[in-house]
């Protein structure tokens, strides 16, 4: 794992971005994709980390 330490048990089912968000409706446009991509990576990142009882 780079840079987290990724809990163990049930997958997280709440993230702030997801690859909806990147897509912009399918199109995956290339203006702001780069900044969309590194969201979702955070989001995804912080969903796995996180305490899962709060």
């Amino acid at each position: 794992m780079l840079g987290g330490v990724v809990r163990e048990g049930a997958a997280p089912t709440g993230f702030g971005v997801t690859i909806a968000d990147v897509a912009v409706g399918g199109s995956f446009p290339a203006a702001g994709y780069e900044d969309r991509v590194r969201a979702w990576a955070g989001s995804t990142l912080a969903a796995w980390s996180a305490d899962p009882t709060g």
